[in-house]
């Protein structure tokens, strides 16, 4: 009897040391995820969070509009506006940074915050202006991660 009770204290025991070795092992590991605020990893934030977007009618122009995260960046070739039918239309956008890319060389990109004006004008079909826009866009964070291509669906009130 008193080696079963031995037996029973030293599995307890045993059982005691792996779930705080356990336990100890995937608090550390956690701390490595690159979502982790203990991480030392570059964190990478959700796309939305990176880039938040927002679009206003004011008079008869579009405003689009980015408030981009420190240590991120849009590519200025990659934001473009496209009617439901599929037709581009030209945005005048300002002059960017340049800036070497590891993945796509010499380009142009913003920072900060951008503010692009569309005169509703340049928006018209022959028939009449298309009440459904996707603006596309890309951008990257400095510490080498890219996002993926990104879309948002306008809806234009009456005009």
């Amino acid at each position: 009897m008193k080696s079963l009770n031995n037996r029973c204290v030293q599995l307890t025991v045993l059982l005691g040391i792996l779930v705080a070795g356990s336990s100890a092992i995937a608090a550390s590991l956690f701390e490595k995820l690159p979502w982790s605020e203990a991480s030392d990893q570059p964190r990478v934030l959700p796309v939305d969070r990176a880039f938040q977007f927002a679009s206003y009618q004011v008079n008869r122009e579009l405003k689009l509009r980015w408030f981009i995260t420190a240590g991120h960046y849009l590519y200025a070739d990659r934001i473009s506006l496209v009617s439901d039918g599929g037709v581009a239309i030209s945005v005048a956008k300002p002059v960017g940074e340049r800036y070497f890319d590891e993945y796509f060389g010499d380009v142009e990109i913003y920072r900060d915050d951008l503010e692009l004006t569309v005169p509703l004008s340049a928006l018209k079909s022959k028939a009449s202006i298309p009440r459904q826009w996707e603006v596309r866009y890309q951008g990257c964070a400095d510490h080498g991660y890219c996002y993926p291509p990104q879309k948002r669906l306008l809806e234009l009130g009456d005009l």
